[in-house]
């Protein structure tokens, strides 16, 4: 009776074919093309906000975005070369880039029509704590390798402890 139930559980999950995995999951098709299609949007967002520092007026700002920018560019990277991160790093390119690129936008307008002058301080201050944020993020994405590497040499070395 246990074993036909069993087996009758194995047939609901797996159908005739075993190696097909019938969830979607992190290792599905699915979620590789979420998180390609996010790489994707997040690097023309990225883009974007590059473009607008260069053709910025002020210097000063057009520097913060760029290194906003920059602190972007490092999250996509990692998630592109680390794709189990992406569940890390995914309010930050969604929500964050989407937010900092809209503002970005509008503060070019504001700027080729010298209207920007009372924005200034404050947009800046934006892009600073934005940088030190992304900054934050990026190492909090690091630390998390450097404990799961952690974890699996202290496995391993438990494993060849036990092989003695």
């Amino acid at each position: 009776m246990l074993g036909a139930s069993v087996f009758g559980g194995w047939y609901l999950y797996y159908g005739f074919d075993a190696t097909e995995d019938k969830l979607e999951g992190y290792g599905s098709d699915a979620a590789a093309q979420r998180i390609m299609t996010l790489i994707v949007e997040s690097q023309k967002r990225v883009e974007r906000i590059s473009n607008f520092a260069k053709e910025l007026h002020t210097q000063k700002i057009a520097a913060k975005m760029q290194a906003v920018a920059d602190g972007f560019e490092k999250i996509i990277e990692h998630i592109a070369m680390e794709p189990e991160d992406y569940d890390g790093a995914r309010r930050y390119l969604v929500s964050y880039l989407g937010e900092i690129e809209s503002m970005s936008e509008t503060f070019y307008k504001l700027d080729i029509h010298d209207k920007s002058a009372s924005m200034q301080e404050s947009f800046y201050e934006l892009l600073e704590e934005s940088q030190k944020r992304l900054d934050r993020q990026y190492n909090k994405l690091l630390d998390d390798d450097m404990l799961e590497l952690d974890v699996k040499i202290s496995v391993m070395k438990k494993r060849f402890q036990g092989e003695v």
